[in-house]
């Protein structure tokens, strides 16, 4: 499942669907990846950090790592 942040959609989990002013979340099931792009606002930023801790916590039980690249 991959997430963008701003309008908090799912879009399909591959390249084409980001960009570079947006934030997604990639949860493979066991852990989370957080594409912070670097035309994205602060406080977009800001909401990507904590839905990926809300989903650590939430849908796994605080128990993924959560990688910011």
């Amino acid at each position: 499942m991959c997430v963008k942040i701003q309008l908090k959609f799912q879009v399909e989990p591959n390249v084409k669907s980001m960009n570079k002013g947006d934030c997604f979340i990639l949860d493979n099931g066991r852990d989370l990846y957080v594409y912070i792009g670097p035309s994205s606002k602060g406080t977009e930023k800001l909401k990507a950090r904590a839905a990926a801790n809300q989903i650590r916590d939430q849908d796994h039980n605080g128990r993924a790592k959560i990688y910011m690249v």
